[in-house]
C-alpha cells in the first residue's frame, strides 16, 4: 500500500516558492505538489475507514469559532491501524528530499469539509515538522484546494503562490517552520463535499 506514493516522493523534485514570514520578511516555502499519487484502490480503503462507525470522528467548528458553524468532520486514526502502518513508508523518502535529522512515527486523520467551509490564512504550530494533504474524489470545486500565501502588506489574503487543485489523488506535503503562510480561499459550495486525508509528521524536539 501506498507504494505509488511513495515512489512519487522520491522522483519529485521539491517546489521552492518565494516567500514571506509574518512580518513581511522574504522566506522560502519548500514542498512537494502532489499529482495523482494514490491508487483507486487505497482511496476505497480510505474512504471505508472514515465511513465506519467504529472509527472515532466528531464534528469540528469553523475558524474564525465566532460563526459557531459545524462545516466539518475529522476522523481519527490510531497509530497501529493498517494506514497508519503503511503511511510509516513515507518517512525516509521525506527525510531524504528534506534533508532532515528524523520525523515522529505519522499522526494520520481524515476530514469531510461541508458546503460553507473554508480556511483562513494561517501558518501551522512549530511543534509540526512535515504535513501531508491528499484529496480523495472530484466531489469538490479544483479551487478548493489549498492556497499557498505571501504575506504582503496592504493585502488581507496577501499574494496568492500557489493552490493545489482539489483533485483526487492530488495535494501536498509541506516542510512547516511556522511561516509558510496558507489556506483555503474558496468556500465549498452547496451540493459539494470535500474529503482528504491529512498526516501530520511532528518533530524529534520542538525548539522554541
Amino acid at each position: 500500500m501506498f507504494e505509488k506514493l511513495v515512489k512519487y516522493i522520491e522522483d519529485t523534485e521539491l517546489t521552492v516558492l518565494e516567500g514571506a514570514t509574518p512580518e513581511y520578511e522574504p522566506y522560502q516555502y519548500k514542498l512537494i505538489v502532489l499529482e495523482d499519487v494514490l491508487t483507486d484502490e487505497e482511496i476505497k480503503t480510505i474512504k471505508q475507514v472514515q465511513d465506519d462507525p467504529y472509527t472515532k470522528s466528531y464534528e469540528v467548528y469553523a475558524h474564525p469559532p465566532e460563526t459557531h458553524q459545524l462545516y466539518r468532520v475529522r476522523s481519527d486514526i490510531y497509530d497501529n491501524h493498517d494506514i497508519s502502518i503503511e503511511l510509516q513508508k513515507t518517512m525516509e523518502p521525506i527525510i531524504n528530499k528534506f534533508s532532515l535529522p528524523g520525523l515522529k512515527i505519522p499522526n494520520v486523520s481524515m476530514w469531510k469539509d461541508r458546503p460553507g467551509f473554508f480556511l483562513w490564512p494561517h501558518c501551522d504550530q512549530k511543534v509540526l515538522n512535515v504535513t501531508m494533504q491528499i484529496y480523495l474524489d472530484n466531489d469538490c470545486h479544483e479551487k478548493c484546494g489549498t492556497t499557498f500565501l505571501k504575506p504582503v502588506f496592504g493585502l488581507e489574503h496577501g499574494e496568492e503562490l500557489l493552490t493545489t487543485p482539489y483533485k483526487k489523488g492530488h495535494g501536498y506535503i509541506l516542510l512547516n517552520t511556522n511561516k509558510e503562510m496558507h489556506g483555503m480561499m474558496t468556500k465549498v459550495s452547496l451540493g459539494e463535499q470535500r474529503s482528504s486525508i491529512y498526516v501530520v509528521y511532528d518533530k524529534q524536539q520542538v525548539i522554541n
